[in-house]
This record gives structure tokens, C-alpha cells and sequence, in this order.
């Protein structure tokens, strides 16, 4: 991707945050941040590509934690601000615009300032991308979750709004079958997968029974959340670091099934309106251990594996849909249940 292209998205994002802050009705804030995502899953798929093979552990490393750092704060921060009559809502968007500016600022100073690619027209490569296939692994998750979320609660299962949302989820698959052929990179994305749901549900229903459990308020259960956060942070840089130093990623991955089975188990064993605060923050911190060492380790041994440049494409997208849609799957599941 070009300079002039990385740059219009980050101005792209910081025009639509601007708009969902200023939104007028609902539907305005769901564009905003629909294009907002957009933008940012344009950046960070540019810093996968001129990252070398020896960047990788600690680049992906770097952006799941900063990423956890985000899911976090992001609630609690959305809420003391709506709760704030001289704020309001909206200045959850705005405050993003300092980080969006210095998103541009090194794009500015470190993105090549020529076309590193095939010298092909921009529109034969912009529909190489699959526009359509792009669409329906957009569409793909959003109506799993309808069809599960809203069967029942909302429209009857045998209703003519719930069986079309099942069919058309299961017409439009997302999942490139012809990966399935690699049983060395099979099991890594279905690691990929297991820990975006154990992490989703983690992240997500932990403050959820302290607050209904102990009345906590959403700062409190943030600073509760720390524990798993911080550990997570702090396990998935190292491990990023000493992974391409010793390179036995299957050990790595033991570590990771047996600390996560164990956390979970131990935290579904024994959670009960009763359960004393620091035994439920340190299966969580335990919980964290095991996910951040198959959180996304999973893409540098694909590359590893992979010698083809196209293979470590393909690989990629489909870690991409097994952590996502693993998230997307637990918490549609899992707010069904709750």
C-alpha cells in the first residue's frame, strides 16, 4: 500500500470520528464507527506487511497487548464521560483523535513514498482484493449473531425473520475450505480461535459478576480487570520476544491449553456469589497466562512455516477469521446464556 493511501484512511478516520461524535441520532454513531473500523483494520493490516519475518513475535505481541489495554479502559472511560454533563458521550470519539494524528504523523515519516507493488492499474488491483467475498466475510459474523442473539428473545424460532438470518449465514460462509488441506496449520488456528473465545469471555463477563456480585462501579471493576490485563501484557511480549530466540513453539502452546484449562476450570468450579474478590482476580490473572502464550503467536509460526508468500497471505486471513469469529461466536453464545 502506498503513502497517499495509508494517509487518506487515517484522514478518512479522523473526518468519521468527527461524525460519530457529533452524530445527531444512533444510526449516525453506527456508521461512524462502522468506517472507523475500516480505517483501523486498514493500518494495522499495512504494519503486517512491511513487518520482516524477524519483527513479527514482537510486533503482534506489541499490538494484542495494546489492544487488551484498549477493550479494557475503553468501557469505563465511555462511561465516567456519559455521566459527565460538561462531557457527554461523545468525547469518547474525540480523544481519539490524538492517537489518529500520531497514526498519521508516522505514516508521514516511515511509510516508503513509492508503489512497492505489481505494476498493474489501480483497478485491477482493487478488485483482485475480492470486493464481494470481502462483504460476505463482513456479513458472515454479523448474522451469526442476529440469528442467535435474536431467536428466542426477539422473533420466534420458526419466524420468517429468524430462518432466513440462519440461511443466509450459512450460504454466506466466510471459510476458505482449501486451507483445510494443511494439518500443520490446522491446529493453530483452531488455538487462534479457542483463545479469542476464552478471552472474550474473560474480559467481558468478569466485571459483569463483580458488579452484580459485589455492586462494584465500571472504574472499580476496571481496576479488578488489572490483574488479567497486566499479566496478559506482560506474558504475550515476553513470549513474543523469546519465541524466535528458542523457537519451540509447541512447548509454548502445551503451556498455553494446560494454564487456560486449568484457570477456566477452576473459575467455573468455583464461582459463586460468595467467592472472595481475589480468588476470582487471580484465576483470572492465571487465565491470562495461558491466552496470552496462543493469542497471536499463531501467525509467526505460520510464517515460519510457510515459504510461500501467498500461503503466508491465506494463513494470515484465515487466523484472522478463527480469533475473530471465536470472539464474535462466545459472546453471541454467551449472551444468549446470560
Amino acid at each position: 500500500m502506498s503513502l497517499e493511501a495509508t494517509g487518506r484512511c487515517t484522514c478518512i478516520a479522523n473526518v468519521v470520528i468527527f461524525v460519530a461524535g457529533a452524530a445527531p441520532n444512533l444510526h449516525v454513531v453506527i456508521v461512524g464507527r462502522i468506517v472507523m473500523g475500516v480505517g483501523g483494520a486498514v493500518q494495522l493490516d499495512t504494519c503486517r506487511v512491511f513487518a520482516i519475518s524477524d519483527e513479527t513475535p514482537c510486533l503482534f505481541g506489541l499490538l494484542s497487548a495494546i489492544w487488551a489495554v484498549g477493550l479494557v479502559i475503553g468501557g469505563p472511560i465511555w462511561s465516567d464521560l456519559a455521566s459527565n454533563r460538561h462531557t457527554t458521550a461523545r468525547w469518547a470519539f474525540y480523544i481519539n483523535l490524538p492517537w489518529v494524528s500520531v497514526s498519521l504523523a508516522v505514516a508521514i515519516l516511515c511509510l516508503p513514498r513509492k508503489y512497492l507493488g505489481p505494476d498493474r492499474p489501480l483497478v485491477s488491483r482493487l478488485m483482485a482484493i475480492d470486493p464481494v467475498g470481502v462483504a460476505f466475510n463482513m456479513a458472515a459474523p454479523v448474522l451469526f449473531a442476529l440469528a442467535l442473539e435474536f431467536s428466542g428473545p426477539v422473533w420466534n424460532w420458526g419466524s420468517g425473520a429468524s430462518i432466513p438470518a440462519w440461511v443466509a449465514f450459512g450460504v454466506q460462509r466466510a471459510v476458505p475450505l482449501h486451507l483445510f488441506g494443511r494439518f500443520n496449520l490446522l491446529p493453530l488456528w483452531i488455538a487462534s480461535g479457542c483463545a479469542g473465545a476464552s478471552y472474550a469471555i474473560t474480559l467481558y463477563y468478569t466485571p459483569l459478576f463483580l458488579a452484580f456480585a459485589s455492586g462494584h462501579s465500571a472504574m472499580e471493576q476496571t481496576v479488578r480487570l488489572l490483574p488479567f490485563v497486566t499479566v496478559f501484557v506482560a506474558v504475550i511480549i515476553l513470549v513474543g520476544g523469546l519465541l524466535p530466540v528458542f523457537g519451540r513453539y509447541n512447548l509454548v502452546y502445551i503451556v498455553a491449553g494446560i494454564a487456560t484449562v486449568a484457570g477456566a476450570g477452576a473459575m467455573a468450579g468455583t464461582l459463586s456469589p460468595g467467592v472472595s474478590e481475589s480468588q476470582v482476580l487471580d484465576l483470572a490473572a492465571f487465565i491470562g497466562v495461558g491466552l496470552s502464550c496462543s493469542f497471536q503467536h499463531g501467525v509467526d509460526v505460520s510464517n515460519v512455516i510457510n515459504k510461500n508468500p501467498r500461503d503466508r497471505v491465506d494463513s494470515a486471513v484465515m487466523f484472522n477469521m478463527a480469533q475473530m469469529g471465536g470472539i464474535a461466536i462466545a459472546l453471541a453464545v454467551a449472551g444468549s446464556i446470560f
